[in-house]
């Protein structure tokens, strides 16, 4: 299962950290793109995983000021 996402590229090391820490729950990467401001971020999960990774980015989205946009 794939989740795709735009945020802030200032953000995109610390929620990378802070997702990593939360084994299990799936792979981050981030996609090409020509946008300097923004980054479009995948998240690598399992069906399984879907609600924890969706309550975990919604959490998240609080930190940084509601600056993530779904795709």
């Amino acid at each position: 299962m794939r989740i795709y996402f735009w945020m802030p590229r200032s953000e995109v090391v610390y929620f990378q950290a802070i997702f990593d820490a939360y084994e299990g729950m799936g792979r981050v990467r981030t996609e090409r793109h020509d946008d300097r401001d923004r980054s479009l971020v995948l998240i690598l999960t399992t069906p399984s995983q879907e609600k924890n990774v969706r309550d975990f980015l919604r959490h998240f989205e609080t930190e940084i000021h509601g600056q993530i946009e779904f795709v």
